[in-house]
């Protein structure tokens, strides 16, 4: 079974067009790598270096999900922060702890906590945490290697760019 950064990098070589024709429900976008840096006052994982050194973000996972470009992260992380600020100043999102690298298929935040790798969402609406995995390995693992029975469209994309 081919890693995660070789299927990504399958998906990030072709042209939009080929991406399209090969996966036409199932990934609608991804940016090539860019000589953007990350932000400084960003925390960062050997993941996301492997990642961002493949692509710049896109979508995947048939919907599932938008990942910001290295740049757009810092951006949404702010938005984000000044966002879900709580009464009297109180951070949810905790400034050199959080990112947000992109956002699920109802719009909410997908966080990265560096203080204990796990990657979650956060349900604005009612203020709750949502687990989606226990690191952004883990997180990237399951995206590019979905369950066929719970994401049939994604899955059957997958086998067709492992084989290119």
């Amino acid at each position: 079974m081919a890693t995660w950064e070789v299927i990504l990098a399958n998906m990030a070589r072709l042209t939009q067009d080929q991406l399209l024709s090969r996966m036409p429900l199932a990934c609608n976008s991804i940016a090539a790598p860019t000589d953007l840096s990350w932000r400084s006052d960003l925390p960062t994982c050997e993941t996301f270096r492997r990642f961002y050194a493949l692509c710049d973000g896109g979508d995947f996972g048939n919907g599932m999900y938008h990942l910001h470009n290295a740049d757009a992260a810092g951006v949404e992380t702010d938005n984000w922060r000044e966002l879900l600020r709580e009464g009297e100043g109180k951070e949810i999102l905790v400034a050199g702890r959080h990112v947000v690298f992109g956002e699920d298929s109802a719009g909410a935040p997908l966080i990265w906590d560096a203080h204990t790798d796990a990657v979650s969402t956060f349900w604005f609406k009612g203020g709750t945490w949502e687990p989606v995995a226990v690191s952004p390995e883990a997180f990237f693992e399951a995206l590019f290697h979905p369950d066929p029975h719970a994401e049939p469209e994604w899955a059957l994309a997958i086998e067709q760019i492992s084989e290119v």
